[in-house]
């Protein structure tokens, strides 16, 4: 019986974990110059799952590099703060969809909590009254760790989104 009250209270902090995650979803344009695949494409993340008070903060971990100094699209590379993190950019093949392993998730997440004084995030939300999302919009190609700091005792995981390019067009 031990056993069954031990499983069961496991499965139920395991829900609980699970039910207090955001979930992120992002898009792009292009920029004044009409044209996808140069410095000045902008997009958008909306973060879902929300509740009034909470506050989203972005901060981008991987920057999309062009040629020329901003001309086309080149490559993807590590912001520098993050370097210790993420080692390396993972851009599927097939998809073109940058990924991350959840440790390396788990350690960008340490270096933002435990940097003194604070890091500057690349863009802040508070969800207003009556809301469960925010747009963060003006956001550079690349990839972003989306932290949520609850104003109750909610405490969310932390996530990556991603503005990337489909380089197959390039």
């Amino acid at each position: 019986m031990k056993k069954i009250k031990k499983i069961m209270a496991m499965l139920l902090a395991m829900v609980m974990v699970l039910g207090m995650t955001v979930t992120a979803s992002a898009a792009a344009s292009s920029g004044n110059d009409g044209k996808f695949g140069t410095n000045d494409d902008t997009g958008s993340v909306t973060v879902v799952g929300l509740k009034a008070g909470d506050v989203v903060n972005l901060y981008q971990i991987v920057e999309a590099e062009y040629k020329n100094n901003g001309g086309a699209f080149s490559n993807y590379k590590v912001v520098d703060s993050f370097s210790a993190a993420i080692t390396d950019v993972n851009v599927d093949a097939n998809t073109n969809k940058i990924s991350f392993t959840e440790s390396e998730i788990a350690a960008a997440s340490k270096i933002v909590s435990e940097t003194t004084p604070a890091m500057t995030s690349a863009a802040t939300e508070t969800v207003s009254n009556d809301a469960t999302q925010v747009v963060l919009a003006n956001l550079k190609p690349g990839s972003y760790l989306v932290k949520v700091t609850a104003q109750d005792s909610t405490v969310y995981s932390p996530a990556v989104v991603s503005l990337y390019y489909e380089t197959s067009g390039l």
